[in-house]
């Protein structure tokens, strides 16, 4: 399972990696899933916006940053269903794919994963965990974190996916066989 990164929202522009767009640079799910990357959404008016106008493109879902507990699952999931009866989508169209990057994420994992409706799959993000750590992400604590995701991920039974900075389609079969004996059941790339 891959999912892909159809453009990254910085608060200031949108970096986009995929060339499906539609006229305002919104990812267009032509049938392979795109996912839009944003952070977790402030109570800003921009990002309410971005996330409301994300829901207009026809995305299969957003893939949000540093998801920490179940109360920001709920207020991406009300900004959600904002967004999707402005497109007129069905409520509970758009999926999440929450990224658990902080300590206090990891602590919370289970509660995050915990029967939302909304959610497709849980990811771990080693390397924003380890910096937030002070730690490198190879280091004990680290992957006694990356253990406490893919628990809580079955538990839930959702799948549980690697952030990668995976660039190249070189030995993506080794990659995947790696990522596949640390417990994942795919990566976001």
């Amino acid at each position: 399972m891959i999912f892909l990164r159809g453009a990254v929202n910085t608060g200031q522009q949108t970096d986009v990696r995929q060339p499906l767009l539609n006229a305002e640079g919104f990812p267009v799910d032509a049938g392979n899933g795109l996912w839009l990357e944003c952070p977790l959404p402030g109570t800003g008016d921009e990002q309410t916006a971005f996330i409301e106008k994300a829901a207009t493109s026809g995305i299969a879902g957003l893939y949000v940053r540093c998801i920490e507990s179940r109360a920001n699952m709920e207020m991406c999931s009300a900004l959600m269903a904002v967004g999707e009866a402005e497109a007129n989508r069905d409520e509970g169209t758009l999926g999440l794919i929450a990224s658990l990057e902080t300590p206090l994420s990891i602590l919370n994992a289970a509660d995050i994963a915990k029967g939302h409706p909304r959610l497709r799959a849980l990811v771990f993000d080693g390397k924003r965990l380890g910096a937030a750590l002070h730690l490198n992400p190879a280091a004990h604590p680290v992957m006694q974190a990356q253990n406490t995701l893919l628990l809580a991920a079955s538990a839930a039974s959702v799948p549980a996916l690697l952030d990668s900075d995976q660039q190249t389609t070189e030995n993506m079969d080794s990659f995947f066989q790696e990522i596949a004996s640390r417990g994942f059941d795919g990566a976001v790339i």
